[in-house]
């Protein structure tokens, strides 16, 4: 049994949904994906390959490989590939960078730490972009050599606050470092490694089934080792909120938990500017195309621009694609209103009564995935009165204050 909390108003509240391993099925199921081509000082250019989403094939360059250009590598992902044959995941989280060079035109590429193309030059001696990169929280400070290439520089970083440590809280286990400062990459360790399922927010949900999980420390959490015989690891995606990082936008961490005998195809944020459950059907995709070691994706978008958030992953399996959705799904209360459906399974009648504080508590089925909730809400006054009169739910809060404290006033329709 789930419990929904609705007293208190928040800028977000989750939907906490069941996580099923979904067919993906499109009425098109081929990909077209752009690879940028930096060839020769002033020429870039781009050239496209594509197919079936999760197949395999490599990019045609035969007809850019002339008039004494050489091909020096892909850099893929933030990653360096030097076989020009090298096949290719058909998938738009795929960010591919091919470099060439000819012999008297040496070339030096400036990367992000994600991978994302901040700039290049050529000649022996370089000019570093004059646009610096910027991310929250951190300082930008020089360029480094990439640990597989000197002709490419990735980008390096200082904090800002070099005394802000990050609260991470772990149940039945420890962490490394034990006390991490923001943007820390945390080493989660299970008490009994042997016995161990999954680590579990607070609600329960599956984060990782990794029992080594690394998290970047950037807003506090809890976190638990469970122990579950009969648990079947499946793969999944986790979405953190940590918007608050970035000002002015509204941020979200992914977290991609890959099993085996699954491949990752492609991930990314769905939103709406309704709220609502999300979906592929209902919803705007965002593909996300900048992974970190540790399988975390970053997306801010700007503050007010969508109202709900969901993550989503495909995984190629033995039978084919799957989708899977995060079990959290954020809807921003910007305006103060909620709106959920539910089947009622228990027919309640009144707003509570004056032993037990005007609080009512009744349980309801989720229409989406059959899950059980508990809403409980409280009467602002005793003279507020309310019934139940259809097998459907619509909740709309009005903020009134009552003895010192706000309660969300509910109003209830078909």
């Amino acid at each position: 049994m789930k419990k929904l909390s609705l007293l208190i108003m928040a800028l977000f509240f989750t939907l906490t949904l069941s996580v099923l391993l979904v067919p993906a099925t499109y009425a098109d199921n081929s990909e077209t994906v752009s690879v940028q081509v930096i060839r020769g000082e002033g020429e870039t250019t781009t050239v496209t390959y594509g197919g079936e989403l999760g197949s395999s094939t490599a990019i045609d360059l035969d007809a850019l490989v002339a008039d004494g250009y050489e091909f020096l590598f892909y850099i893929h992902n933030g990653s360096i590939v030097n076989d020009k044959e090298n096949e290719f995941v058909v998938s738009k989280s795929n960010k591919i960078i091919a470099v060439l060079e000819k012999a008297d035109e040496p070339v030096t590429v400036y990367i992000d730490s994600n991978g994302d193309l901040l700039g290049y030059d050529f000649g022996e001696n370089p000019e570093e972009p004059v646009n610096k990169p910027a991310k929250p929280g951190l300082v930008f400070h020089s360029f480094a050599e990439h640990k597989d290439s000197p002709k490419v520089l990735v980008a390096q970083y200082d904090r800002e606050n070099k005394e802000d440590v990050i609260e991470i809280t772990v149940i039945g286990g420890t962490i490394s470092p034990e006390a991490p400062l923001y943007n820390d990459l945390v080493e989660l360790t299970p008490t009994n490694p042997e016995q161990f399922s999954y680590w579990a927010d607070e609600d329960g949900q599956v984060v990782s089934t990794n029992p080594n999980y690394v998290i970047s420390a950037l807003k506090p959490v809890t976190l638990e080792a469970v122990y579950d015989e009969d648990f079947v690891a499946k793969p999944s995606v986790y979405l953190f909120n940590v918007s608050g990082i970035f000002e002015g936008k509204q941020s979200f961490l992914g977290h991609v938990n890959l099993v085996d005998g699954y491949e990752l195809v492609e991930y990314g944020l769905l939103v709406s500017t309704d709220v609502k459950v999300l979906t592929f059907e209902n919803a705007t995709k965002l593909v996300s195309s900048a992974m970190s070691p540790a399988h975390e994706f970053l997306r801010s978008l700007n503050e007010g621009t969508y109202k709900s958030f969901r993550g989503y992953a495909i995984f190629k399996g033995t039978d084919g694609l799957v989708t899977v959705y995060s079990e959290n799904n954020f809807v921003k209360n910007s305006a103060l209103a909620y709106h959920f459906d539910f089947n009622v399974s228990e027919q309640p009648n009144n707003y509570g009564s004056e032993d037990n504080g005007y609080v009512s508590s009744y349980s309801y089925k989720n229409l989406v995935d059959s899950s059980d909730f508990i809403i409980s809400f409280k009467r602002v006054a005793k003279n507020k009165g309310g019934n139940f009169n259809s097998d459907a739910l619509v909740i709309s809060p009005r903020v009134d204050q009552g003895g010192g404290e706000s309660y969300a006033e509910f109003d209830f329709a078909h």
